[in-house]
């Protein structure tokens, strides 16, 4: 590979990924999040509350609840990035026994 094609291959790499770090940027000035902490008897469970930076509430929601096994919330917040730039909230938490529940 000649040295002005690497140079060129390195320059076009960055700008890619310039605008992806922009892009990505871009989507969390746009949300916001909350820890939360919600009590039912003796069960304390922990989640993250993802809103919209920008608009007026009362916003739309959703409750995002992650499967059987370990996985926790934070496998799953990258779904806020998704909904809370649409204007959409979206809470996600830990059920009982895992992550910070």
């Amino acid at each position: 590979m000649s040295l002005r094609r690497a140079l060129l291959l390195i320059a076009t790499s960055g700008v890619l990924l310039a605008g992806v770090m922009l892009l990505v940027q871009s989507k969390v000035l746009f949300i916001r999040s909350e820890e939360v902490v919600f009590h039912n008897g003796d069960v304390t469970l922990h989640g993250t509350l993802v809103l919209p930076r920008f608009g007026t509430p009362p916003y739309p929601a959703a409750v995002l609840v992650h499967g059987s096994g370990t996985t926790t919330r934070k496998q799953l917040r990258a779904w806020g990035g998704k909904f809370a730039p649409e204007g959409m909230a979206l809470l996600i938490y830990d059920k009982r026994g895992t992550g910070e529940s």
